[in-house]
Order: C-alpha cells, then sequence, then structure tokens
C-alpha cells in the first residue's frame, strides 16, 4: 500500500507524462497480440522507453495502419534533424540571401516552434 503523499506524487508525474510528448525516437515493432485473419500485421509504435504510443489492434482506442506506423515514425524521427539544419542555415547564410528565402526558413522553424 502507498501512502497518500507517494499516489499524489506519482499522480502528478502522471498527469506531467500524460500531457508531453512521448520521449523521441519513435520505433515501430511487432505487436504481441491475436489479430483476425483478414487483418494486417500486429504492430505498434514506441517510444524511447518502450511504451506504446498507437498500434493497429483494432480493439484499442488508438488503432493505425501499419503504413501509417511507420511514416508517422519516419516523419517524427527526422523532424529533429530538419530543424536543426534549417537552423544552421538560417545563422549561416550568406547576408544577400534573398528576403522570400529567409521568410520560408523562419515560417517553418516557427511552425515547428523555434521561431524567433
Amino acid at each position: 500500500m502507498i501512502s497518500n503523499e507517494e499516489r499524489e506524487t506519482l499522480e502528478a508525474q502522471w498527469e506531467r507524462e500524460r500531457r508531453e510528448p512521448s520521449p523521441l525516437p519513435w520505433a515501430c515493432r511487432a505487436h504481441d497480440s491475436y489479430m483476425m485473419e483478414d487483418e494486417e500485421e500486429p504492430i505498434e509504435i514506441v517510444d524511447a522507453r518502450g511504451d506504446t504510443v498507437a498500434d493497429n489492434v483494432s480493439y484499442y482506442a488508438h488503432h493505425i495502419k501499419v503504413a501509417d506506423a511507420r511514416l508517422i515514425v519516419q516523419r517524427i524521427n527526422a523532424h529533429e534533424a530538419l530543424v536543426a539544419a534549417l537552423e544552421y542555415t538560417r545563422e549561416y547564410m550568406h547576408p544577400y540571401t534573398p528576403a522570400d528565402v529567409r521568410d520560408k526558413i523562419d515560417a517553418a522553424l516557427a511552425q515547428a516552434g523555434r521561431g524567433k
């Protein structure tokens, strides 16, 4: 049995984890679950801790397709590298780079939550 203080600490931690994105990198792995004959291979997206982000097990609320799972993982994992490349480019681009190019980079960085 845990104390009320321990329970409150755990609940606060769970609430923080619920609101924060799952830690990267994400990965796809086979899901150990019974599937119907006409369903796709069981697959799940897991975060850096190995916790399930989503899967294609139809009796769960987070059912996804295999192709979607693979695409999501690819794009999520590439995001940080692409943002870092844009930040580097923005910092070291030639002063005479056209304004529209700078604007596109700034807009992309802002969309990624890294804008000025």
